[in-house]
């Protein structure tokens, strides 16, 4: 019987001390405190070991833990702003753990870190402080834990104030001690070049490469030299990369000798490694479209439109070539019917050649521009050399000619005259008048007044038209001033209308 007692009362311990753990460990979802119990311990950006540190804390440090996964409780502590992933084995739960500040009159750091001199950007390292706590009754002071720590950043030369601040809870008071860390500069001797890159000559264009770089800092106080590799030059954000073109690694580069200078947390403390880059050559010249036309009807210096080029370097590159950047070597005076005709497009020292056909173009007419005075007077010359002629081809394009002949002209017969033009199998007609006088106004001389006089008059008002007959220039005349003006164009363009009689 006192056996089965045993028994129930050890099986009721251990199910408390279960509670109990239980407790502890979901402590966190109400925002339990936690002290920190290892010297120091990374505070982590995820639940994972291998997770980047985003900030530390130090042991007799309070934090607040949120939440909780896979044996790691997310954490702030609030003085120094620092919110992450820590271990739970660096915690221990401590609600309700913290001293009364009622009784507490100050704090004081009964001893510093054991470091306290720290070089440019050094993690700091605050193991060894003992912070105690005065107070009001006059007792013995007594070691103080749940304090928290703020540093600043240690990214300059110069003195730094460090402060432990110890709240034992919101709206309590804040008391506060503060020590000094020193920051010096670390003392580098010189940075060499152990190992060129394996990449020292380039082709123009082709990016800059690193690898195989080596390089070794010294120190002057002894310690053991650091070497560092390309890819810890182009990561460790204490290295500077410059160069007489801003030289980067993966960017191309420009023809010519190049020096890249390496600097180490301070511009004094550098190297330099030099390179050239030849100017690339062109290996290959392509034809990527063809042009629209290739077919030709006329020895005319061919336009090539929708033509593509593109060239290919001895640097792996292909870039698109304009066909202005290339030199054409093209004769059409020497075509002949049918292909054969060729056409040499060349760029940089490559070429191409372009096989062109010239065809019998086919004529389907002619198209005459008559000249705009189309009125004589009966016994004068009629003049019309500003005639044109046009042979008409079956593609739309049209070519002026002056193997035409011209009939049907009678200047000594009075009235409306057919004039007919000539050239090969095709002709056109147009209408010549023949008058006693100029009618005022009537510079055509077809008998009327019309929108086409006014714009002959006012184009020889202004110099385009140059009226040497005097019947000419008395029709443009209107208004008998001596002159042949706007005005006069005016006054044919209201009688054209019907607004204006001129007799």
């Amino acid at each position: 019987m006192m056996k089965n007692v045993k028994k129930r009362t050890a099986a009721l311990l251990c199910c408390a001390a279960l509670l109990i753990s239980l407790c502890q460990l979901r402590a966190w979802a109400a925002g339990a405190r936690y002290l920190v119990t290892a010297a120091r311990a990374n505070v982590l950006s995820a639940p994972d070991e291998a997770a980047a540190a985003v900030g530390e804390v130090y042991a007799g440090a309070y934090v607040y833990a949120e939440d909780e996964s896979d044996g790691f409780l997310y954490i702030t502590l609030r003085s120094a702003g620092v919110s992450g992933w820590v271990h739970s084995r660096y915690l221990r739960f401590a609600d309700g753990e913290r001293e009364n500040p009622a009784g507490i009159k100050s704090i004081y750091i009964k001893s510093l870190p054991s470091k306290t001199v720290y070089e440019e950007d050094e993690t700091p390292d605050f193991s060894g402080i003992s912070v105690r706590a005065v107070y009001l009754d006059g007792g013995a002071d007594r070691e103080l834990q749940g304090w928290d720590l703020y540093c600043p950043a240690l990214d300059a030369i110069g003195e730094k104030n460090v402060t432990v601040l110890y709240r034992a809870k919101p709206g309590t008071a804040v008391f506060t001690a503060t020590f000094t860390v020193t920051v010096i500069k670390t003392p580098l001797k010189a940075l060499t070049v152990v190992s060129t890159p394996d990449k020292t000559k380039y082709i123009e264009c082709q990016p800059l490469d690193l690898s195989g770089l080596v390089l070794r800092a010294t120190y002057t106080d002894g310690r053991a030299p650091r070497t560092f590799s390309a890819d810890d030059v182009l990561s460790d954000p204490d290295f500077t990369l410059t160069g007489c073109h801003n030289e980067a690694p993966g960017a191309p580069l420009q023809q010519g000798a190049h020096t890249l200078k390496i600097s180490y947390k301070y511009p004094e403390i550098s190297c330099s490694v030099a390179v050239t880059a030849r100017e690339r050559k062109v290996t290959a010249l392509n034809i990527t479209k063809m042009p629209s036309v290739t077919v030709y009807s006329k020895t005319e210096m061919p336009a090539f439109e929708g033509l593509e080029l593109t060239a290919d370097f001895d640097n792996g590159e292909r870039e698109t070539v304009e066909l202005s950047q290339c030199t054409v070597f093209c004769d059409p005076s020497r075509f002949v019917l049918g292909s054969g005709n060729l056409a040499v497009i060349s760029y940089g020292g490559k070429s191409v050649t372009l096989d062109l056909t010239l065809a019998q173009e086919e004529t389907v007419g002619i198209n005459v521009i008559t000249p705009d005075v189309l009125a004589f007077v009966v016994g004068e010359p009629v003049d019309l050399s500003e005639l044109k002629v046009q042979i008409v081809y079956a593609s739309g394009r049209k070519e002026e000619t002056q193997d035409y002949t011209v009939s049907g002209i009678d200047p000594t017969r009075r009235g409306a005259q057919t004039v007919t033009v000539r050239c090969g199998e095709y002709s056109e007609i147009f209408v010549i008048y023949i008058q006693e006088f100029y009618r005022r106004g009537d510079v055509t001389g077809d008998g009327e007044i019309t929108a086409m006089d006014a714009r002959l008059i006012l184009r020889a008002a202004v110099g385009f038209i140059n009226y040497q007959s005097d019947k000419l220039f008395n029709a443009a005349d209107i208004d008998r001033d001596g002159n042949i003006s706007a005005a006069d164009a005016r006054l044919a363009l209201r009688a054209a209308v019907g607004l204006e009689e001129i007799v």
